[in-house]
């Protein structure tokens, strides 16, 4: 996941073409549109800044840039948008990045939750390794 959902917008679908690419090694953009199921040219297009994938395919770009499924709907729902309605978009990840935070904070202190501690093996007399 990226360090916040919003410093997504920030993210091109040429950015997140180029990171699906890096992260599989060696492949190659043949190889990317063969993976999405795609032509090339489609793959050029949306590169080009004049197509955008569909969800479906949106969702298996994603698996492959190493991004959740649901940045990669909200980056989609951001490039396809204008205006005001792209301003809501932003300011919707805005809130629920604050809020998400607000929230893991708030849940470890009802929670009263804390990382596990690892107990440590220590011998005794043979040879069973006992935990204490």
């Amino acid at each position: 996941m990226s360090k916040t959902l919003a410093s997504l917008p920030h993210l091109s679908l040429r950015d997140v073409l180029e990171r699906a690419i890096g992260k599989e090694d060696m492949m190659t953009r043949d190889d990317l549109s063969r993976r999405l199921g795609i032509h090339v040219s489609t793959l050029d297009q949306w590169k080009a800044g004049k197509r955008l994938p569909r969800e479906d395919v949106m969702l298996s770009l994603c698996g492959m840039a190493r991004l959740e499924p649901m940045e990669g709907l909200a980056l989609l729902n951001i490039w396809r948008s204008e205006g005001r309605v792209r301003e809501t978009y932003i300011k919707m990840l805005h809130r629920l990045d604050h809020h998400y935070i607000l929230r893991q904070g708030q849940d470890i202190a009802e929670t009263g939750i804390t990382a596990p501690t690892v107990k440590k093996p220590h011998k005794t007399s043979g040879e069973q390794i006992h935990m204490k």
